[in-house]
């Protein structure tokens, strides 16, 4: 009668769910975003002084930063929808943490307001970038968990892809880091960094090409 208990084979839990929270916290973060650029009240006589202008160009960091950090968010949610075209069955573990990723990116929104609106204080500076660093820790965890003797991802990956991808999830969690500690002592070069990487990641790299070859099903 328990038989059924010592069966070999568990196909897991489907994805679907995880990946429909996912993109509901990835959308809510990205909207969240733009609520830390205020639309002034001004009066009349503000406005004929040109303080419309003035408050404009006092904006440019928060402007600088939401660019910035909607398009970190945007590359997470495209690597994410990459490693998930990857991910055949998924199991508990490997749900929690795809959680404590997705609530690292729900709290993204938090220091890029505060980095916005300081963004020389080394505080603000730091907490941006240990907001980074975890967030792509968890998300590099998440691959390589799942990809571990391919307990969870298609039979059909190379062992060169599955180092390739474990290379490309590691990279910015790392340079992040070392970014948080040049903070201490060049804090506008971490800033640099921090607008530099996304950009990096924009080109699209040999699993981008895969997948849209249609190497997995």
């Amino acid at each position: 009668m328990f038989s059924i208990f010592k069966t070999k084979y568990r196909p897991g839990l489907a994805p679907t769910r995880i990946e429909a929270l996912t993109d509901s916290i990835f959308g809510f973060a990205i909207t969240l975003l733009v609520l830390a650029l205020v639309v002034p009240e001004l009066s009349e006589a503000q406005l004929s002084s040109g303080a419309l202008l003035s408050y404009l160009i006092a904006l440019l960091p928060k402007f600088v930063t939401y660019l910035v950090s909607a398009l970190v968010i945007s590359i997470f949610w495209i690597g994410h929808t990459i490693l998930f075209a990857f991910v055949k069955k998924t199991d508990r573990f490997f749900m929690l943490l795809n959680v404590f990723f997705i609530i690292t990116i729900g709290f993204f929104p938090f220091p890029v307001a505060l980095l916005g609106k300081y963004p020389y204080q080394l505080e603000a500076i730091v907490l941006y970038g240990a907001t980074l660093v975890t967030s792509g820790l968890l998300f590099a965890s998440i691959w390589m968990y799942a990809s571990h003797k391919r307990h969870l991802i298609s039979n059909k990956l190379s062992d060169a892809l599955i180092k390739k991808g474990n290379i490309i999830v590691a990279v910015a969690p790392v340079v992040y880091f070392l970014a948080v500690l040049l903070a201490f002592v060049v804090p506008q070069l971490t800033l640099a960094i921090y607008a530099i990487v996304p950009a990096i990641y924009v080109v699209p790299s040999v699993v981008d090409e895969l997948v849209e070859a249609g190497a997995i099903e």
